[in-house]
C-alpha cells in the first residue's frame, strides 16, 4: 500500500486517488491502477518529469492508432467468472431487437466506490426475459467472482486511457464534457449500429457472445469539435442540462454535434472481432461501426456517454 501511494503521488491524478485510498478503496482500486500503469509503461517511467513523453498527444494519429491496436491484449478472464453462460447465450440469440438497460450515470468520484458486477446483475434482471425460465440467472457464481470482475474491470479502465482522460472520468464522471454511464446492452444476431464518431470515450466488454467492428484506425476528429457548447455544460449557471441526461437531452446534443462533423478524407477501414472478455476502446474522435454476425448475438457492458455522433448526408466522403 505504501509503495502504491508513493507511485501515485507522481501521477496527475495521484491526489485524487490518494484521497480515495484514505476512504478505504486501496485494495480494490489503487493496486490495479499501479499494476496497469506499470504494465503499460514500466515502473521506472512513472514520474511527473517525463509523463508528457509517455502519453501521446491527441493529434498524433499514427501513435494513437498503434496504441489502439496494442489494447487488444487488454481483457477480463471470464472463463470461470460468469455463471449460467448457456442460458444467457440462448436468450441473447433469441431476441430480435437491441435491448438496453436503464443507464447508471456516474457522478463525481462514484466510479471508485461502485461495484460493476452488482450493476451488471441488476441491469441483467431488468432486461432478461425467458419463456423457459421464471428466474433471472445469476451472472456471477460467488463473491470471489464478483470481486475479481470488479478488480479486472477497473484495471482495464486504468490501462485503456491516458492520465488526462482518467482524471476527468474519476473526478467528474465525464469525458470531453459529456456525462458517462454504465449500461448493459443485448444485441441480436446480424445487428449493426450506424457508422458514428465518438464525442466521449467508450469502453465496452462483451460478456456473452462476440462483437465485431469496422474502424478507421488512423483518422480522428478533433476533440474540441465534439465538446458541448457553453450553454450545454453541466453545472453552468445558464445550462438546464442534467448530469443524468434524458433521451431528449442526448438527442439535442447529438443533433448539434452532427451539424458540425465532417469527414472529407479517404479512410481505410479495419475489421475485427472481439470475443468474450476482450475490451473495445473508443477514444474521443474515433470513427467506427459495431455489429454482430450470423453465429451469435452479444451481451456487452459499456462505459460510454450514450451519445453517438452520426454523419449527416454529404458529411462523410465515403
Amino acid at each position: 500500500v505504501l509503495f502504491s501511494i508513493m507511485v501515485l503521488r507522481t501521477l496527475t491524478v495521484g491526489v485524487v486517488l490518494i484521497l480515495q485510498a484514505q476512504k478505504g478503496f486501496v485494495r480494490g482500486y489503487t493496486y490495479p491502477w499501479v499494476q496497469a500503469r506499470t504494465k503499460r509503461y514500466g515502473a521506472s517511467s512513472i514520474t511527473l518529469d517525463n509523463r508528457a513523453n509517455l502519453i501521446p498527444p491527441v493529434h498524433d494519429a499514427s501513435t494513437r492508432s498503434e496504441l489502439f491496436f496494442s489494447k487488444d491484449s487488454t481483457n477480463i478472464d471470464l472463463s470461470y467468472v460468469v455463471d449460467n453462460q448457456a442460458e444467457i447465450m440462448e436468450w441473447v440469440d433469441t431476441i430480435t431487437a437491441v435491448k438496453r438497460s436503464t443507464p447508471y450515470w456516474l457522478e463525481g468520484d462514484a466510479i471508485t466506490s461502485i461495484s460493476p458486477s452488482d450493476i451488471v446483475q441488476r441491469q441483467l434482471e431488468e432486461i432478461f426475459t425467458s419463456e423457459s425460465s421464471a428466474q433471472v440467472p445469476q451472472f456471477f457464481p460467488s463473491y470471489q467472482a464478483r470481486k475479481q470482475f470488479d478488480d479486472e474491470w477497473r484495471e482495464c479502465l486504468f490501462a485503456s486511457f491516458d492520465d488526462v482522460t482518467l482524471k476527468e472520468i474519476l473526478t467528474n464522471g465525464q469525458s470531453n464534457t459529456h456525462p458517462l454511464r454504465l449500461q448493459l446492452v443485448a444485441c441480436p444476431k446480424n445487428a449493426d449500429f450506424s457508422l458514428h464518431a465518438h464525442a466521449a470515450v467508450e469502453m465496452a466488454i462483451p460478456l456473452i457472445g462476440s462483437l465485431k467492428e469496422k474502424r478507421i484506425a488512423k483518422k480522428f476528429l478533433p476533440s474540441d469539435l465534439l465538446r458541448r457548447r457553453g450553454d450545454q455544460l453541466i453545472g453552468t449557471p445558464k445550462s438546464t442540462f442534467s448530469a443524468k441526461p434524458s433521451v431528449d437531452e442526448l438527442k439535442i446534443i447529438a443533433n448539434d454535434l452532427a451539424e458540425k462533423v465532417f469527414f472529407e478524407h479517404d479512410g481505410n477501414f479495419h475489421t475485427r472481432g472481439l470475443d468474450r472478455g476482450q475490451v473495445l476502446v473508443n477514444e474521443v474522435g474515433s470513427i467506427h461501426q459495431s455489429f454482430t454476425g450470423p453465429e451469435h448475438g452479444c451481451l456487452f457492458f459499456g462505459l460510454a456517454a450514450s451519445l453517438h455522433v452520426h454523419f449527416l448526408p454529404g458529411h462523410f466522403k465515403q
